[in-house]
């Protein structure tokens, strides 16, 4: 059983926040939109890794460098799995 995770951040709910923004442009077909957004908080160093993986790989949908973020979001997923963290994916 994994221990309790603390209640997340003021900063961590913002970030959450706009990920749940990301999403929903992305479902409901305003890529753009969502890439704008994915891309601020790609930015963000202290993005979490979980949510940093996630955002790399919807980058990896678009123009530019996609193939280069779709790598590091395979990546950064292979390394939260390696860790046995499988709670980083309960945002």
């Amino acid at each position: 059983m994994l221990p309790p995770q603390p209640p997340p951040s003021n900063v961590d709910q913002v970030f959450r926040g706009l990920l749940e923004d990301v999403c929903h442009n992305f479902r409901n077909d305003q890529v753009e939109e969502a890439h704008e957004v994915a891309w601020l908080l790609y930015q963000e160093p202290a993005l979490p890794l979980a949510m940093r993986a996630h955002v790399a790989c919807m980058l990896g949908t678009g123009d530019g460098d996609y193939v280069k973020f779709a790598k590091e979001g395979v990546e950064l997923f292979e390394q939260i799995v390696s860790m046995g963290c499988t709670a980083c994916f309960s945002w």
